[in-house]
């Protein structure tokens, strides 16, 4: 199952947002998200029900989650000192329950939840109450920049008129003084 990204178009703050089903994270499948620019603004996936309504109650995470960028990288879990590619954000909106049970990449944001991290995640989390029994890898989510708005344009100024060259005088001839042999 594939999340293409590189086609959709960044809201006025640089954000991509995203619905996915709390169903298609609860297969046991891997979901990939392809088309992501290492340079990108953040890619904010909300996490819905099956009315596209926010999330509430309990999702269990059984999807190994793979990131692959514009030049064909793939992301695996990982340590790393360098967040500049972390743009990642699933929000859990107001769920009350979030179990990962399967390598997850990017952060998580369910302020409601108790959340229990049982494989690998890489990013930040925000809970009601978070429990890891496997590995977390710091990776800091970059809000990146938003985009300033562009100046007013400048209208040029008219041209002058063209002037039409005058009439060029006649030549000067002029005679070289013969030195006397």
């Amino acid at each position: 199952r594939n999340i293409d990204v590189s086609g959709l178009k960044a809201n006025d703050n640089n954000q991509t947002i995203i619905d996915i089903k709390a169903s298609d994270l609860e297969e046991n499948t891997p979901i990939s998200i392809k088309g992501i620019a290492k340079n990108s603004g953040p890619i904010i996936l909300n996490v819905v029900n099956n009315n596209d309504d926010p999330i509430t109650g309990t999702v269990n995470v059984n999807s190994k989650i793979q990131l692959i960028y514009t030049d064909g990288t793939t992301r695996s879990n990982h340590e790393t000192e360098d967040f500049s590619d972390a743009h990642i954000l699933w929000n859990f909106g107001q769920s009350t329950e979030v179990n990962v049970n399967d390598p997850f990449q990017g952060s998580v944001l369910a302020p409601k939840a108790d959340i229990s991290v049982g494989q690998n995640l890489d990013g930040n989390i925000i809970g009601n109450s978070v429990t890891i029994n496997a590995e977390s890898h710091r990776w800091d989510f970059q809000q990146g920049d938003t985009p300033s708005k562009p100046s007013a344009p400048v209208t040029p100024s008219k041209p002058s008129a063209p002037v039409t060259p005058s009439k060029p005088s006649a030549p000067v001839t002029r005679q070289a003084n013969r030195a006397r042999q």
